[in-house]
This record gives structure tokens, sequence and C-alpha cells, in this order.
């Protein structure tokens, strides 16, 4: 293990340190797909594709054309979920 003494070192310049350590030894995962299917929308909210395009037609979900494809951007799917109040 390797040790390394601070001195005169500012707390910003600490933190900065520590995150590019962290950051170099733990890389992040690749993210997903930024636009997902109507068959991995639908397994992601646990519904079926017919009531993903249900909530397509109905302007519940926003859904984007690519030729014959229709897509899901992954923030919208999130943003359209809405917390539910305490009972």
């Amino acid at each position: 293990m390797n040790y390394i003494q601070i001195e005169r070192m500012s707390e910003s310049d600490l933190r900065d340190m520590i995150t590019d350590i962290i950051r170099s030894e733990f890389p992040q995962p690749e993210k997903k797909s930024e636009y997902l299917s109507v068959k991995e929308v639908a397994k992601l909210l646990g519904v079926s594709p017919v009531t993903i395009h249900a909530w397509k037609e109905d302007g519940i979900l926003k859904a984007y054309r690519v030729s014959t494809r229709i897509r899901f951007k992954r923030s919208d799917i999130e943003s359209s979920m809405v917390e539910v109040g305490k009972s």
C-alpha cells in the first residue's frame, strides 16, 4: 500500500484529488442506449408492448420514429413516472 502525506492542501484540492483517484480506479459502466425500443420500455415498466403503444397513442409516452422503428428516450420515460402520494 502506498502512503501519501498531505500538507497545505485546500479542501477543494483534496476533494478533486480523491475524485480523480476514484474515477481512475472505478470506471463508470457504459450507459445504456438513450433510446429504447417498445419491447425494452415494456420490460422496464412491467407492462405489455400493447400497453406501451396505447400510452403512446394517448400521449402518455412521447415516441420518436427512426425509419419504421418506434423509439422512446429513456429520460422521457423516467420523467413520465410520477410519485404516488401516501394514503
